[in-house]
């Protein structure tokens, strides 16, 4: 009996001594900031429905002018709520047309820095489809 509780002694301290080893080595990993480069999907899911949201404070601020109607006859024939999304879509295209959209220029810059912009950008893609 004595042997057999020996050997669950041994068994526990090595146990003990492997958690102890696992937990320095996390708390080193955090340390050195080897964390999860970008955001994971849900984070980039509550920025989308953020940007959705302010999308449509923006339209039910500023965008509801009863006055004012497109020129699409689709639009004449949608009830309020319908009017509200239709025109969040066409600013949510209108941004991603002038703002994300590849080809467009960066913010602010003439087309000389846009096109140094352009090719810095361009050679790190270059760098990093070649690590890949």
């Amino acid at each position: 009996m004595g042997r057999v509780n020996h050997e669950k002694e041994l068994m526990g301290q090595k146990l003990r001594t492997a958690n102890t080893k696992t937990k320095k080595l996390h708390k080193l990993i955090l340390d050195a900031g080897m964390r999860q480069s970008g955001p994971n999907d849900e984070d980039i899911q509550k920025r989308f429905s953020k940007l959705r949201f302010q999308i449509l404070q923006l339209v039910k601020k500023y965008c509801t002018n009863h006055n004012a109607t497109p020129k699409e006859r689709a639009y004449s024939c949608l009830n309020d709520e319908a009017k509200d999304f239709w025109v969040m879509a066409v600013i949510s295209r209108a941004l991603y047309d002038h703002c994300f959209e590849p080809k467009v220029r960066h913010f602010g810059f003439d087309s000389d820095a846009d096109q140094s912009l352009h090719n810095f950008f361009t050679s790190m893609e270059k760098v990093k489809t070649s690590k890949s």
